[in-house]
């Protein structure tokens, strides 16, 4: 059964990742086919202070970044709504930043939406 977010129906989750990063980090997903969807949506929460700032990466042949779009940077409680991007490319994957803190703990989702 599909979940609503703002108004878009949760059509099932991508990529998640629960890690503990430290300040200058990275997390990068897994190229994932996404094609007859227009929107993805990433949310995210951590522990210990840290800023997160997502990009979700698209490519057109699963392998080749071709494109980036920033969802902006939020502080430990993540955004107050999910962050979402229009896709124009068929696979994306989700790639997350860690800056401020150390040690941090946190839990990324990224799903298909409209």
């Amino acid at each position: 059964m599909a979940e609503s977010i703002g108004g878009q129906a949760r059509l099932g989750e991508l990529d998640r990742n629960l890690a503990n990063v430290n300040n200058g980090s990275s997390y990068t997903g897994p190229w994932v086919k996404v094609e007859g969807f227009s929107k993805v949506a990433v949310e995210w929460v951590s522990a210990g202070g840290a800023t997160i700032t997502p990009n979700v990466d698209e490519s057109f042949d699963g392998t080749t970044q071709d494109r980036t779009s920033a969802g902006g940077a939020a502080g430990a409680n993540g955004p107050a709504v999910p962050t979402i991007v229009q896709l124009a490319a068929p696979f994306v994957r989700m790639r997350l930043a860690v800056t401020v803190a150390n040690t941090t703990t946190f839990k990324a989702s990224m799903i298909a939406v409209g």
